[in-house]
């Protein structure tokens, strides 16, 4: 899953592969975390029935206080740790690459940038920038240990009731029809916002280099004609 190829596609290093895994890896954990606190309200809701339909005594507060205490503990602590993991680590690695390109571009020769619209060239890396560090740190890790919790989850309510399974997760599949058959869409969205952005640059820029005028007259002042100024 993580070769040569996943790194080119999302131009990658071996630390932002680690970084890749580790996000997914937390995101499993979460997402396990909040299907357990479904699990502590269908069990809840499974003793209350049993209270109504069988008689049975109603269900012990202080054992599901101490679930919801547990539960609120161990979210909030992986929480955190996705966080780091997808955002602290992908932050710190665009950084470094936000260096380098200042260094590359600082050591090019001045003749690069006179044959180039300077708006055009900074709204391109920016643009691209932005976008891999929203990928790296939105997407990645989220986009694939999402794949792997819903597998696991799915198997588990399939062992209870393939029923079950049905009614819970039957949005998966069309979000992911969604996902991916609105693509061109929004690459065609994308491309129109970036070119319009660029036009708002180079206009701007190109009205920078206009230079004020050789006027010292006042705003409002007279200028007298020049058989005025003879008399």
């Amino acid at each position: 899953m993580f070769g040569e190829k996943f790194k080119r596609k999302y131009a990658l290093s071996d630390k932002g592969v680690s970084n890749t895994k580790k996000g997914m890896f937390w995101t499993i954990i979460v997402n396990l975390i909040v299907m357990g606190g479904m699990g502590i309200l269908y069990f809840l809701m499974e003793g209350f029935m049993k209270t109504h339909t069988k008689g049975e005594a109603l269900p012990k507060t202080a054992f599901f206080i101490a679930l919801i205490l547990g539960f609120v503990v161990l979210s909030l602590l992986t929480h955190i740790q996705q966080y780091r993991s997808t955002y602290g680590l992908v932050y710190g690695e665009i950084k470094e690459m936000r260096i380098g390109i200042a260094e590359r571009l600082r050591k090019l020769p001045l003749s690069f940038f006179g044959k180039r619209d300077l708006a055009d060239l900074t709204e391109t890396i920016m643009s691209d920038v932005n976008r891999m560090e929203h990928v790296w740190s939105h997407v990645l890790g989220y986009l694939y240990g999402s794949y792997v919790s819903t597998a696991i989850v799915a198997v588990m309510l399939a062992f209870c009731d393939w029923r079950l399974m049905i009614s819970c997760l039957w949005g998966v599949p069309v979000a992911f029809v969604l996902l991916f058959g609105s693509r061109k869409m929004a690459k065609r969205n994308a491309r129109k916002n970036k070119k319009s952005k660029s036009c708002r640059l180079r206009h701007h820029a190109g009205n920078n280099r206009k230079s004020p005028g050789n006027s010292r007259d006042k705003p409002g002042r007279k200028i007298p004609f020049r058989s005025e100024q003879n008399d």
